[in-house]
C-alpha cells in the first residue's frame, strides 16, 4: 500500500468536460432599400456625405452596387448588393464587422405617392471579438461532450487561441442563463495580452473543486493478479492474470474549498454529481458507465518547486464517504478504473 502525506497539498476533484467554441465574429452592417408603388422615375443613395448617380426605379442590384462602389466613402470590394426592391446592402471588406452610418435616399419617383425608405436590418460590429482586458465573450458553434452540447456550464475552464501567455479562464456566468445555446459568457481572470482573431477557438477543460489540505493522507493499493502454473505438481511458469482496479482512500483535514466561481459546490456534490455539480461530466470515456471523476493531488512545498509532485487518480468512483463539519474532515474511499496513478514531478 502506497501513502501520500497531504501536508502542503491541494486536492482537486475534476470532471471530464471537454470541447470547443468559437468567439463570435462581429456582424456586418446590413441595410435595406425599399421602393413602394413606384412605376417610374429615379432615386439616389447617400452614404457618409457622398451621393450616388441617379438610379432608375427598376434598376438591378448590380447597378446599385456599382453606384455605391463608385463613392469615395465606400470603394471597390466594400459593399455587396442583392435582391430587387427591396435591395439588401451588406458592408464587407474594409467596412465589414463595424457599425456604419445609415444611408439616406432622395427620389424623383412616379407616381407622387411612391416612396423609398432605407432601414438598418442588422447593425454592424455586434459581437465581442477577443481583446486584452475582456471579461465577457460572445461565442458561437459550441460543441461540448455534455448532454446539452451547446450549453456552457458555470465553472467550465477554457483557454483561448492567441493569448500570449496561455491562461486558464473560468466561466462565472452565461447568456441565456438557463437555456441553450449559450451565446455569451462572463469569466475570470480577464484576457491577457495576445494576438486575437475573430472566431478564435476556445478550448474547454474540466470543472473542478479545489481543496486546500491542512493535514491527512492518501493511501492507494495497486494489485497484480498472477497465475502460477504447475507441471506435474511442481511450479513451472507464471502468467499475468486479470487487471485489478486500484483501491484509493483519502482522509484529510481541509482548510478551505474553492471552485474559482461563485458556485456553491461541496466535495460531496462533486463526488456524487449532485447540487452545484449536477451538470458535471463523467471522466469515464464511456459515458454509459457509472459517473466518475479524476482526483488530482498536488504537493506544493512552500520552499520552492524542486519537490513539487502531482499524482492523478483517474476515473475514480467513491464507494464510501464520511464528512465531519465539526472536525473539518473528509474521508472517502473507492476504486479507480486504472491499475496505477499518473505521477508527474518537477525537475
Amino acid at each position: 500500500m502506497a501513502r501520500i502525506e497531504l501536508r502542503d497539498c491541494i486536492i482537486r476533484l475534476k470532471d471530464g468536460l471537454t470541447g470547443t467554441a468559437a468567439s463570435a465574429r462581429k456582424t456586418n452592417e446590413q441595410q435595406t432599400v425599399t421602393l413602394t408603388d413606384a412605376t417610374g422615375g429615379t432615386f439616389t443613395l447617400t452614404f457618409d456625405g457622398q451621393e450616388t448617380s441617379a438610379l432608375d426605379f427598376d434598376t438591378t442590384a448590380g447597378e446599385v452596387q456599382s453606384a455605391l462602389v463608385a463613392l469615395s466613402t465606400i470603394g471597390a470590394g466594400n459593399v455587396q448588393v442583392t435582391g430587387t426592391a427591396p435591395y439588401l446592402v451588406e458592408f464587407i471588406g474594409d467596412l465589414a464587422e463595424a457599425n456604419q452610418p445609415e444611408m439616406t435616399a432622395s427620389d424623383s419617383l412616379t407616381p407622387v405617392e411612391a416612396t423609398i425608405a432605407v432601414a438598418t436590418t442588422q447593425a454592424g460590429g455586434v459581437g465581442c471579438a477577443p481583446s486584452a482586458g475582456n471579461t465577457t465573450q460572445t461565442i458561437g458553434t459550441v460543441v461540448l461532450n455534455t448532454t446539452d452540447t451547446d450549453l456552457v456550464p458555470i465553472g467550465a475552464r477554457f483557454t483561448i487561441a492567441g493569448e500570449t501567455a496561455p491562461t486558464t479562464h473560468v466561466v462565472t456566468a452565461r447568456t441565456p442563463s438557463s437555456s441553450s445555446p449559450t451565446t455569451n459568457i462572463t469569466f475570470t481572470p480577464a484576457l491577457g495580452a495576445g494576438t486575437y482573431q475573430t472566431g478564435a477557438v476556445l478550448t474547454f477543460a474540466s470543472q473542478e473543486v479545489e481543496i486546500k489540505v491542512g493535514d491527512g493522507d492518501v493511501t492507494y493499493t495497486e494489485k497484480n493478479d498472477y497465475k502460477y502454473d504447475l507441471d506435474r505438481g511442481d511450479l513451472d511458469t507464471v502468467r499475468e492474470g486479470d487487471q485489478q482496479p486500484m483501491d484509493v482512500k483519502f482522509s484529510l483535514v481541509y482548510e478551505h474549498i474553492t471552485t474559482g466561481t461563485s458556485e456553491d459546490i461541496s466535495p460531496m456534490d462533486a463526488l456524487k454529481r449532485k447540487g452545484g455539480a449536477a451538470a458535471w461530466v463523467s471522466s469515464a470515456t464511456d459515458k454509459c458507465e457509472p459517473y466518475a471523476i479524476d482526483v488530482e493531488v498536488e504537493h506544493a512545498p512552500p520552499c520552492g518547486t524542486s519537490q513539487q509532485e502531482t499524482t492523478l487518480f483517474p476515473d475514480f468512483r467513491s464507494e464510501s464517504r464520511e464528512i465531519s463539519f465539526k472536525d473539518s474532515t473528509i474521508t472517502v474511499s473507492g476504486k479507480c478504473n486504472a491499475v496505477e496513478p499518473i505521477v508527474g514531478r518537477s525537475s
